[in-house]
């Protein structure tokens, strides 16, 4: 999973393996062994790997879907601690009144 992620980030940002490989500060053949999946990159490259393409470390590992590396406020993490507390027919509901919003500022 890792280093599909790697591959297709990195091809997303049209970067081939030796200009990545010059952001990392290393030698081009390591970022064939991370996409290949034959050697995972110390935690330090992770990082580093996540802030070149503006993703979560938890994205680039599979943890996560989420690509942002934002974090949610107080407010919003109370919305969806609030959300995940609802049935599935009322998640449905909120859902639709957050879209009924939306419409009515236009």
């Amino acid at each position: 999973m890792l280093g599909e992620r790697i591959k297709k980030l990195r091809i997303n940002k049209n970067l081939n393996q030796e200009q990545l490989a010059e952001k990392l500060f290393m030698k081009k053949n390591y970022i064939s062994r991370y996409e290949n999946e034959r050697v995972t990159p110390p935690i330090e490259t992770i990082i580093k790997l996540a802030e070149i393409f503006n993703v979560s470390t938890d994205y680039l590992l599979g943890v996560s879907e989420i690509r942002s590396r934002e974090t949610i406020t107080t407010e919003e993490q109370q919305l969806l601690n609030e959300y995940r507390e609802l049935k599935g027919n009322e998640r449905y509901q909120i859902i639709g009144f957050i879209q009924g919003l939306k419409t009515m500022r236009v």
